[in-house]
């Protein structure tokens, strides 16, 4: 997948392609995707269900760990950095890439230490009726 601004993402076209995170039992609440190296930029390709209930409030948190134990978050606010990918788009703070004319996903760009080596990107659930789930993790060098 390669979304408008040029960002690639690798993903497989069948199979597991998709890691969710969310507090419903069904999923785990956090999930940490291992990086390596060092970038200038993180993006994050990912769809999201959401419930307007939680507008204007925290609903994601996405902490970038470098391997010398600091860490910056990045909180995702609904409907600001995502939305409902079955509805239309409404975010303003997040590029967006359609699937088909209505389902859709987001893409957040996060910056970081490019003087620092990266460990990690954990992604965390954080209000309740939210369903995050991970396409694609690129980092830009």
């Amino acid at each position: 997948v390669k979304v408008r601004s040029g960002i690639p993402f690798a993903t497989p076209q069948t199979g597991e392609n998709l890691a969710c995170v969310s507090i419903y039992d069904v999923f785990p609440t956090a999930i940490t995707v291992p990086l390596s190296g060092k970038g200038q930029e993180l993006a994050v390709l990912f769809v999201a269900s959401a419930c307007c209930m939680h507008s204007h409030v925290e609903g994601v948190r996405m902490t970038v760990t470098y391997k010398d134990g600091t860490a910056e978050q990045t909180k995702l606010v609904y409907p600001f950095h995502y939305d409902d990918w079955l509805t239309s788009a409404l975010t303003t703070k997040s590029e967006i890439f359609y699937f088909n004319d209505v389902n859709h996903a987001n893409v957040m760009r996060i910056r970081v230490r490019s003087d620092k080596e990266l460990a990690g990107l954990k992604i965390e659930a954080i209000a309740n009726e939210v369903i995050f789930g991970v396409v694609g993790v690129s980092v830009s060098r």
